[in-house]
This record gives structure tokens, sequence and C-alpha cells, in this order.
């Protein structure tokens, strides 16, 4: 979000963006938790949210297990799934072990909620290349 009271904070952008996110971009952003404030961007066919310093969303927070949860793209958006967590993933008020995504749905992981965001991203213009002889 470009509200002026967000941070991006960085995820590994993939070397190829195809399919889903060649159309839509796709954010996390924070709503309470040691990240809020933040809107994560997400480029990756797989990010991993947890505790641990080896996830792509590290959350430094005790209600979150080391490896908490999983989003996971498919061809209509990015899905979560739990990866066996102490205090579950609560998507829209309901736990759940496995969940598609749409836009503005709230996520609860532990003590931690966020919301997620996607908006359809402008067409590049078609450009010619022209030969000056």
């Amino acid at each position: 979000m470009k509200d002026g009271r967000t941070r991006q904070v960085g995820v590994s952008r993939s070397e190829r963006r195809d399919g889903y996110l060649a159309t839509h971009s796709v954010s996390l952003v924070f709503a309470s938790g040691p990240l809020a404030g933040s809107e994560v961007a997400l480029e990756k066919p797989r990010i991993t949210i947890g505790r641990s310093k080896d996830s792509e969303v590290a959350i430094d927070d005790p209600s979150i297990s080391h490896q908490h949860a999983a989003l996971e793209l498919g061809s209509g958006g990015y899905r979560i799934r739990d990866l066996g967590s102490t205090n579950g993933v609560v998507v829209n008020g309901a736990r759940m072990a496995l969940a598609e995504l749409k836009h503005g749905d709230r996520i609860t992981l532990g003590q931690a909620e966020l919301r997620y965001v996607v908006a359809a991203r402008s067409a590049a213009p078609k450009t010619h290349v022209v030969d000056a002889e």
C-alpha cells in the first residue's frame, strides 16, 4: 500500500515473472505484531512465513512457529498452508489447514494480523523498434 504509513519489506524476487504474477501485484500488509505497518511484496511461487531466520518472511514473535505457514502460488493466486504450527492459521476468523486467498482476506498467525492485497498490474505498452537508416 502506498498510504505513507506502511514500509516495504523486501522478499527475494524470482528471476522469472509470468502467469498470475505477470498480471497481478500481491502483498501482505501487517496490521499488528512485530511487522505492523509493513508491506511484504510476494513475488515467488512459494514463500515461507515463520520465526526462523530461514523463512522468507521472518516474524520475531514467540506466538509464531519457526516454520508457521507457506504461501503457494497457483493459477488463480496464492493459497496459505499451515505447516503444523502450534497456534494455527486463521483466515477471516476460521482456523484453516489450507485456504485459497482472495483480495482483502484477513490472516492471523499467532498474535500477528495481516491482510492479503491483490492489485492488477498495468500492462506495459507494446514497444516497436524502428530502424533509422
